[in-house]
C-alpha cells in the first residue's frame, strides 16, 4: 500500500531549458548586520533587457533621491558601460554595478546568466 502522492504532469513535453538573465537590486544597510533588503528581482531572455532594466534602476533611484544629485557622474558611469555588460553576459559571466551612498548604505545590482525551465501547458 502506497501512502505516497501521485505527481500527475501536465506538461505536454514541449518544456526546453532557456538561458535567462537574473537580475537583483539589493541594499545592504550599515545600521543592520541582517540581510540585505530586496528592492527588485527579474528574470530576462535577452540580456540587453536586463542591462536596460539595471540602467533604469539607477536611473530611477537617481531620480527619487535615493542617489544623491553630487552623484550624477556615478549614474552616467553606469549607463556608459552597458556595452561591456552586455559582452560580459554574453559569454556567460555575471556583471554588476555598487554604489555606496553617502548614508553608508551600498546599492549592489547585479545580473546573473541562469538557465530556467520554461514549462508549457498541455493545449
Amino acid at each position: 500500500m502506497s501512502h505516497g502522492r501521485q505527481v500527475t504532469a501536465w506538461s505536454d513535453g514541449q518544456d526546453e531549458v532557456r538561458q535567462g538573465f537574473w537580475l537583483e537590486n539589493l541594499c545592504f544597510s550599515p545600521a543592520s548586520s541582517g540581510p540585505p533588503a530586496v528592492l527588485a528581482l527579474d528574470m530576462f531572455d535577452r540580456p540587453g533587457d536586463a542591462v536596460r532594466r539595471l540602467c533604469e534602476q539607477v536611473r530611477i533611484a537617481h531620480a527619487s533621491s535615493v542617489i544623491p544629485r553630487a552623484m550624477e557622474e556615478v549614474v552616467a558611469r553606469a549607463r556608459s558601460r552597458r556595452v561591456g555588460a552586455l559582452a560580459a553576459l554574453h559569454r556567460g559571466e555575471p556583471c554588476g554595478f555598487v554604489l555606496d551612498l553617502p548614508s553608508g548604505a551600498r546599492l549592489h545590482w547585479e545580473i546573473r546568466p541562469m538557465p530556467y525551465l520554461l514549462i508549457r501547458p498541455a493545449p
